[in-house]
């Protein structure tokens, strides 16, 4: 069984925006995989949107409401079972063609 960790390391913050201060515009989120033999990780950035209703001071933010952002849109899936795909691959690596030379 793959064990999956999600951190999120940074973010970006825009001073004003819309009424509101400290707004987070984007946040870095890493994802380590571990199935006890191997691990892989990979991360990246996501771009917020515009702060909405209701808006979350940044004091208040906690690793429940950033995880609610990034998690969002089936970035959870993809980047989970693209850490499972590295993971079968090391486990069972794909058999690749090798070059040959003609015997003429």
């Amino acid at each position: 069984m793959t064990t999956f960790t999600w951190t999120y390391p940074s973010n970006r913050c825009m001073a004003s925006l819309g009424g509101h201060t400290n707004v987070v515009t984007m946040v870095e989120y890493k994802c380590a995989a571990d199935d006890t033999v191997n691990q892989v990780e990979m991360g990246g950035f996501v771009q917020m949107a515009a702060p909405g209703d209701p808006f979350v001071e940044f004091a208040n933010l906690t690793q429940q409401i950033v995880e609610g952002w990034v998690q969002a849109d089936n970035l959870k899936t993809s980047v989970e079972a693209c850490l499972q795909g590295q993971l079968d691959s090391l486990a069972n690596p794909p058999v690749s063609p090798v070059a040959m030379a003609f015997p003429f």
